[in-house]
């Protein structure tokens, strides 16, 4: 598994089945949904306030927050794995 998306999706995964103490994601999931929706609304945030007036780096930072909790919030609050979003994605490919 070289794929460092993958890798986080595993980590994420396996870190919401044993909730270790000290865990960003565990403390996350531990606030429940309006946690992870809310977490998620800041990261958004930020990303678009960096697309609009920040530096490259800034954008990937912002942009790599908001990719892992999109992560945490699918997993936690619905079961879904990034690889059915890839899969989405690869049958949108396929019909053009």
């Amino acid at each position: 598994m070289n794929n460092p998306i993958e890798k986080l999706d595993a980590v994420i995964s396996d870190r919401l089945a044993t909730m270790p103490e000290g865990s960003y994601t565990a403390y996350l999931a531990t606030g429940g949904l309006n946690r992870t929706l809310k977490k998620f609304g800041e990261e958004s945030t930020e990303l678009v306030v960096a697309l609009a007036s920040e530096s490259d780096e800034r954008v990937v930072s912002e942009a790599a927050d908001l990719l892992y909790v999109l992560d945490v919030a699918l997993q936690f609050n619905r079961g879904i794995r990034l690889a059915a979003i890839f899969a989405e994605l690869d049958g949108r490919n396929q019909e053009e």
